[in-house]
């Protein structure tokens, strides 16, 4: 998922866990993932860390879609 939509899910209130693999590398150039959000302050509550050499895995509950009604919240993760 690219971070356009990955800013628009986020703020839509769409996502329920954010998954991120973090690897040690400079890129250079790109759009950054949690730009644009607006002014609102989210805490991500992390839920599990896999770290390695290469890459370090993350996940964080994202704590809006919790408080929505049964079936209010898509089940969408975010890769990235």
């Amino acid at each position: 998922m690219g971070a356009d939509i990955a800013q628009q899910a986020l703020s839509a209130g769409f996502l329920d866990e954010i998954n991120l693999q973090l690897a040690p590398v400079l890129m250079g150039d790109g759009r950054r993932l949690f730009e644009h959000l607006g002014t609102e302050h989210l805490e991500l509550e992390r839920t599990r860390i896999l770290a390695s050499p290469l890459v370090t895995h993350l996940r964080f509950q994202v704590p809006h879609a919790r408080n929505m009604p049964d079936g209010a919240a898509l089940h969408h993760g975010l890769d990235g």
